[in-house]
């Protein structure tokens, strides 16, 4: 009888100590409001087509600068001088940073600008005129609207930084010359961060109704751990938005971000119809759509990981 009493006691010492080592397992629910943040995305389009140099262009940069002030701990902006299609003109960077500053911190990131010419549009009338930008643009600042809200609410365990980036269609294509706000963010790292954040994620064009999120290739090559994270996560909440086949090479934000040493990915949806037309409004996009990018990112940021 003693020998069993030992023996029962020594597998409850064992039971507790194994539950002890445990790692802990937190069920994050995001608290996404898609409704908020879709009535983000109808007041930029409302503003006008977002063209640096024009008045709705300085009426949307206020309007994101007001928005993220209520509850960031550090709200930056980066004025810098482009040639918008020959138009001299400013852009300017907006930088908020929510949460404790416990190194290393996130980056989440969008373009907030929009194309000045619909170069793309069926209509030949229409390729000088200046785009809506609803999902090309307008989408992505939604969300990260949105996620300002939340972490004010529940400040995140660690600093995230929400990086509004200009002139991301503002270049030239004959010359190759956008993504000029993500690129004079990287030129200029250090005067945003002590140290570099751990990794970042750009999300562009993630509005539309019919969302397909495949793995970007440029995404894959410079931050495959990243990648492989998020669409584990969309994966954990069921989102098939979020495709597990390759889809194209695109140089975006993310691009500049990796090259300043910030492995970064680009969830994007480049198969977009009305893409760089008259056609990208409102009527393109879905609240769903944006929930399901939204609710991803917002568990990125709440779940315990290594990254």
């Amino acid at each position: 009888m003693r020998h069993y009493c030992v023996g029962v006691l020594l597998l409850v010492v064992l039971v507790i100590l194994s539950c002890q080592t445990q790692p802990e397992q937190e069920v994050i629910t995001p608290s996404f409001n898609a409704e908020r943040a879709f009535s983000y995305l109808e007041a930029q389009v409302k503003f006008g087509p977002r063209v640096p140099g024009s008045p709705e262009h300085g009426l949307c940069r206020d309007y994101i600068t007001r928005h993220i002030s209520k509850g960031a701990k550090v709200l930056q902006t980066q004025e810098f001088p482009i040639d918008c299609f020959d138009e001299p003109a400013r852009g300017t960077n907006i930088v908020a940073g929510f949460g404790n500053e416990i190194a290393p911190a996130i980056v989440l990131a969008c373009h907030w600008d929009t194309r000045p010419i619909a170069n793309l549009d069926p209509d030949l009338e229409n390729r000088d005129k200046p785009i809506p930008g609803a999902n090309d643009g307008a989408s992505g600042v939604a969300v990260l609207l949105e996620l300002a809200n939340q972490f004010a609410e529940k400040p995140p365990p660690r600093r995230v930084y929400l990086v509004f980036f200009d002139a991301e269609d503002a270049g030239d294509y004959r010359d190759c010359d956008w993504c000029l706000g993500s690129q004079y963010f990287a030129m200029n790292i250090d005067t945003v961060f002590s140290s570099l954040p751990a990794f970042g994620v750009v999300i562009d064009m993630i509005g539309d109704k019919d969302l397909s999120l495949p793995k970007e290739v440029n995404s894959q090559a410079a931050a495959p751990d990243v990648l492989r994270h998020v669409w584990g996560v969309a994966e954990r909440l069921g989102y098939k938005q979020f495709e597990s086949k390759m889809g194209p090479s695109i140089f975006d934000d993310h691009i500049w971000l990796n090259r300043a040493g910030i492995p970064t990915i680009d969830i994007i949806d480049f198969d977009y119809l009305p893409w760089h037309t008259m056609g990208d409004d409102v009527d393109k996009c879905s609240k769903e759509s944006l929930k399901a990018v939204g609710d991803v990112l917002y568990a990125l940021v709440y779940e315990k990981h290594n990254l």
